[in-house]
């Protein structure tokens, strides 16, 4: 299933975006990585009006070249909402990304938990990652983030668990805010 739904995006990251141009024609498609992020966020302390509360779906697609399609979908507002991102990560995000993913060891990581707060935020949810090695080298590892008032089912995460996931983060950030980026939002149709 997880297979064909990254062949599905991959498909839909190679048609035009509303007659933009970007040319995955001269990157390396082979997959790199692979991120579904499900989370539901909540103010904290609990807001009795439910302000501050939201949830929120990503599906973030990295080639070993740096093509990268991601979809964010808004679960929360009356009128949901999804961004759909395809651009090419710049050499400098992409070699960024591989060396931390490789000082933080993404090839032997297992599934563990990571408490969900912030600054007056608390995010429950999920994060599913696959990363693709070299060969058929790959390892696919689930992250439950957690409440403060919760006991976790899994072993807590490792720093290094968390730097992974920053850092896919701020790469995928780094392609969408790139001019040369296509970014279609459903709410502009």
């Amino acid at each position: 299933m997880k297979a064909i739904m990254c062949i599905g995006i991959m498909l839909l990251a190679s048609l035009p975006i509303m007659g933009a141009s970007v040319d995955f024609s001269r990157v390396d498609l082979d997959p790199f990585l692979r991120i579904h992020a499900s989370r539901q966020f909540a103010a904290y302390p609990p807001d009795p009006f439910g302000l501050g509360s939201g949830a929120y779906d990503d599906v973030i697609l990295v080639s070993r070249g740096g093509a990268t399609v991601s979809v964010h979908t808004d679960l929360t507002s009356l009128a949901a909402y999804s961004l759909l991102v395809r651009g090419i990560g710049t050499s400098g995000e992409l070699s960024k990304l591989k060396r931390i993913l490789t000082s933080s060891r993404v090839g032997v990581q297992r599934p563990c938990a990571l408490l969900g707060q912030g600054e007056a935020v608390e995010t429950r949810g999920s994060y599913e990652l696959t990363w693709y090695g070299q060969g058929r080298r790959r390892n696919n590892f689930t992250v439950i983030l957690f409440g403060a008032s919760e006991i976790p089912s899994l072993p807590l995460c490792s720093p290094e668990v968390a730097r992974i996931i920053e850092a896919i983060g701020s790469y995928a950030l780094s392609v969408e805010r790139d001019p040369k980026s296509e970014v279609l939002n459903s709410f502009e149709q």
